[in-house]
């Protein structure tokens, strides 16, 4: 079998699939030959690679791949047999990711099934369905990988070096060397999947340091719902055994989230992918009525910082604290990964109370004042010159979260399948407490 043409769209697993078929079916079975095609686009999952010239040729026990073109530059051997290996070596991978639709619709299709992508509310693949009924990865089965590449690019944005290798372990493979560097992005850690008697099970450890948080989130296809001049974040999870495979949003453990002098920006549902930990849209213009931190921009803060506990489908903070110049929010609660809904308690604090300035006095001025003062009474059933910290409830879907007054923190509960217990929640401050 030879294969050649200019295909607008050349699906890389599919193909890959399709000339492995017959590869252990005798020497009088079809093998793939020869391929040389000029794809306008590559296609791996939900990643598309631009035009890019693939010419794969036979060599001794396996195949040798070359990709050459503005998407990819580099050199692929494939090792095949019982100890089968991929050594790559580019010069340049440049990786977009399908847009979501904005029609919010599919990312209500993905919310109610566990399993779906890990903090993702845009949209699933199309055929996201079918997948879900494909049998479990078999990681024991795949081939050990040995990757470099000098320039790893994600959109625009240039992550740096990235190096990748994998070594066998029993029923799967155990990563012995991630990092980026040089990029914007230093990152590195390591982990494993395994398969064994019709379990899966997985762990992953993971650090990361970006100078861009925006331009990063944005790289990878996600709205820039957080912005930072510096962003810190560690991950410690595990995946115990289960018969329906590893699925991100059904993760347990720990993540910790810092960002320096950045934005939390106001995008509304439906405009993209927003990852879930970050999914905090609603703040900004909702919450914050008319601080002087809230501009067109969103809601810019000096310091983001928080631990969220990973387990049964949801993450859950009791330290989430976001401090900007005028105002400290303190966020407490659950953001469910699986279900795509929230059932958090948002407490506003401006900054300075101890000095004698209450909620009043940064809420009012400008000719939504009177608004403001009214709509204070009513919600929190208290003059506005006397508020020092109010509370919000946040509830509901991600694509439509519903917010009334609370003034007390959600019930914490033990993470499911995990047996650690998260701290209780903080006690309710006295209203009339003028301190942090």
């Amino acid at each position: 079998i030879v294969a050649t043409g200019t295909p607008a769209l050349f699906d890389v697993p599919a193909w890959i699939a399709f000339a492995t078929a017959g590869s252990d079916d005798g020497a009088d079975a079809l093998k793939m030959n020869h391929v040389d095609v000029l794809a306008d686009q590559l296609a791996i999952g939900d990643f598309r690679i631009p035009q890019t010239r693939v010419v794969v040729d036979p060599v001794d026990g396996g195949d040798h791949i070359r990709l050459s073109g503005d998407g990819a530059q580099g050199d692929i051997t494939l090792q095949r047999g019982a100890d089968s290996h991929v050594q790559a070596q580019f010069a340049q991978l440049h990786l977009h990711r399908v847009p979501a639709p904005t029609d919010g619709k599919a990312g209500n299709k993905a919310g109610g099934k566990v399993g779906g992508k890990f903090g993702d509310s845009g949209a699933p693949d199309a055929d996201d369905e079918d997948a879900a009924s494909e049998p479990p990865h078999q990681p024991g089965s795949w081939p050990t990988v040995e990757f470099s590449c000098e320039h790893l690019y994600a959109g625009d944005a240039d992550l740096g070096r990235l190096t990748f290798t994998t070594a066998r372990i029993d029923g799967g493979q155990h990563v012995t060397e991630f990092g980026i560097h040089g990029g914007l992005l230093e990152a590195g850690g390591d982990g494993s999947w395994q398969r064994i008697a019709g379990r899966s099970s997985a762990a992953l450890n993971l650090q990361l340091d970006t100078r861009e948080v925006g331009t990063v989130l944005q790289g990878f296809g996600y709205a820039q719902t957080l912005s930072g001049k510096k962003g810190h974040f560690e991950a410690q999870l595990k995946w115990p055994a289960d018969s329906h495979g590893v699925t991100l949003a059904m993760a347990q453990g720990k993540v910790h989230i810092d960002v320096d002098s950045g934005a939390l920006k106001a995008v509304e549902p439906g405009a993209g992918r927003i990852l879930g930990l970050l999914n905090l849209y609603a703040l900004p213009r909702r919450l914050l009525l008319n601080f002087s931190d809230v501009t067109n921009k969103g809601l810019g803060f000096d310091t983001l910082r928080g631990d969220f506990v990973l387990g049964g489908g949801d993450a859950r903070t009791d330290n989430l604290d976001i401090r900007a110049p005028s105002v400290k929010l303190e966020v407490r609660g659950r953001i469910g990964l699986a279900a795509r809904d929230y059932d958090e308690h948002i407490t506003v604090n401006p900054q300075g109370v101890s000095t004698g300035v209450t909620v009043g006095a940064a809420l009012l001025g400008g000719p939504a004042g009177a608004a403001i003062a009214l709509i204070a009474q009513q919600l929190f059933d208290k003059p506005l010159d006397r508020l020092t910290q109010f509370s919000y409830r946040v509830t509901g879907s991600w694509d439509n979260p519903e917010i009334s007054r609370g003034d007390h923190p959600p019930e914490a509960k033990p993470d499911a399948g995990s047996t650690d217990k998260p701290p209780p929640p903080p006690a309710a401050k006295p209203s009339g407490d003028a301190h942090d």
